[in-house]
């Protein structure tokens, strides 16, 4: 065996004993149709009032060896938005004065890390970036798994279910107006259901995340 082949010998070697120490990673696309993001706000300290995000999509790496180790991409377009009122609505999403809707039309999310694991509970925080109105602030949620059955209308794949909440002040996101008569803080719920993202594509078309 001369030089060139032993190299490529051991360069394989190397590259086979890597894979089979690699971390399993499963990746599940989120499922619009059973996700929901609520944030509810106080009106003048009397009434609770709130909106959802109808237009949600992104995916989870789950890290089936290093769960620390998974992190999840989420988007939310603001014209999704929907408050049960057309007039709130509308100054919400198009008059520039609390999302701005036509330089941004997303919000993002971004996981940075996962802490406080508890197995037997299944809870855990997830830290990330949470990008508004093109500003980009720290959030902190506190997080509950929810591992569901293989999901029929996906060919018996995975499905994972997720509940998390959070809160931020939306001055912090450039959206201060009215405040403090309206409150300062939002507080929001999530609620997300992924699929394993190969049986999820097989079923709905598209791409990979």
């Amino acid at each position: 065996m001369n030089v060139i082949s032993k190299l490529l010998t051991a360069a394989a070697l190397v590259l086979a004993a890597m894979s089979a120490h690699a971390d399993r990673v499963v990746v599940y696309t989120i499922d619009p149709a059973n996700t929901q993001v609520r944030f509810t706000w106080r009106d003048g300290g009397i009434t609770t009032s709130g909106g959802v995000f109808k237009a949600v999509s992104g995916a989870i790496w789950g890290n089936q060896d290093h769960p620390e180790l998974s992190r999840a991409e989420v988007v939310m377009k603001v014209k999704s938005l929907d408050t049960s009122f057309s007039t709130l609505n509308n100054l919400l999403v198009n008059s520039g004065e609390f999302f701005k809707s036509q330089q941004f039309p997303e919000l993002t999310f971004k996981s940075r890390a996962i802490t406080d694991g508890d197995v037997r509970r299944g809870t855990f925080t997830v830290v990330g970036d949470l990008t508004v109105n093109g500003i980009t602030r720290p959030v902190t949620l506190a997080t509950k798994l929810d591992m569901r059955p293989p999901s029929p209308p996906y060919e018996g794949a995975q499905a994972v279910g997720f509940e998390a909440n959070t809160s931020f002040k939306r001055s912090d996101f450039g959206m201060g107006k009215y405040a403090p008569i309206v409150s300062d803080e939002l507080k929001v719920n999530i609620k997300v259901q992924a699929i394993e993202t190969v049986a999820y594509l097989k079923v709905q078309g598209g791409s990979k995340p």
